[in-house]
């Protein structure tokens, strides 16, 4: 009966059911410790439940109809644009925490709900304000679009200045407007779009203590040739890279050779976004929650972190 136990017999028996009887009742006292009275526990119920319940009679058959016939991106934009102005227009979390941003955006409407959850394109927020970058003092941002990343950086006093290239009219001037909000408009210069040539309107000798962000929609192929790859050696750039453009598999090719020959390589991994952790968030159905975390993107999008191969 004891042979588990050689050499302890009857005291090792005992023992082991000592200590089943001290777990059996550890178990049980932690599941009722949260539990006093059911008056109370139903009292913390309803609240629990008090804003998925308002939310519920606030909503009309009408309105949960036309809802039902979204598309996912007029979903997207309504469920942004409910935690935009729940949170006054102000991102709440994450390192731009404080950062304003206008409604009348002219790229991000559809991830304002992310970006003021702070989860927005969350493993470059997080890359791009690492102790990787706390050296550099300017940021060169090609596709600004509407200055998430140049304001952001600029307001939490992370750099100095911003260059940023746009290619929309109406992006220029969310930009400019974003930066007003934030009071850092005299410390961003805004530029048309970006070619090939674009570091010929900047006065700009030393590229060692600067940041190059590009997401330029499948033009960074084109822009950052292997001449302009040499003339930023010493800059830290971190790309976005699309695969849905004409000839990607050859232009791809071609730029992983020339970036070898003056940058060391990383690719940037997904960080994943925990979008249960926000309690703004518990009376918003699973779908309108998940889709906060959705960057509306055709696949899985891959960055690229390109360092000087001399700071290695």
């Amino acid at each position: 009966m004891f042979q588990s136990c050689p050499g302890q017999g009857l005291r090792c028996h005992l023992l082991k059911r000592k200590v089943r009887s001290r777990q059996k009742t550890t178990k049980s006292e932690c599941m009722s410790s949260d539990y006093q009275d059911s008056a109370s526990f139903f009292e913390e119920e309803m609240a629990f439940f008090a804003g998925a319940r308002r939310r519920a009679a606030a909503s009309t058959q009408e309105q949960r109809l036309a809802w039902r016939s979204e598309t996912v991106m007029q979903r997207r934009t309504r469920n942004s644009k409910e935690v935009y102005d729940l949170f006054g227009g102000e991102i709440r979390y994450g390192p731009f925490a404080g950062i304003r941003l206008g409604d009348d955006l002219w790229w991000g409407a559809p991830d304002l709900g992310a970006i003021m959850l702070g989860v927005y394109e969350k493993e470059i927020l997080e890359l791009l304000t690492s102790d990787a970058f706390s050296y550099c003092d300017t940021l060169i941002s090609l596709g600004t679009a509407d200055g998430y990343y140049p304001i952001g950086m600029l307001k939490t006093n992370r750099l100095a200045r911003a260059i940023c290239f746009e290619i929309s009219e109406k992006g220029q001037a969310a930009l400019r407007s974003n930066a007003a909000l934030n009071g850092v408009e005299d410390r961003i210069e805004v530029h048309g779009e970006a070619d090939a040539d674009f570091l010929s309107a900047l006065d700009i000798d030393d590229f060692s203590r600067i940041i190059v962000l590009v997401d330029v929609e499948g033009a960074e192929f084109d822009i950052l040739t292997s001449d302009v790859l040499r003339k930023l050696m010493h800059a830290q750039i971190v790309i976005e890279i699309h695969n849905w453009i004409d000839g990607f598999e050859n232009k791809y090719a071609q730029f992983l050779k020339d970036v070898g020959e003056f940058f060391q390589l990383r690719r940037v991994e997904p960080v994943e976004r925990h979008i249960n952790s926000f309690e703004e968030l518990d009376e918003f159905t699973d779908d309108n929650r998940l889709l906060l975390c959705s960057e509306g993107r055709p696949n899985k999008m891959r960055f690229l972190h390109l360092t000087p191969r001399q700071a290695d």
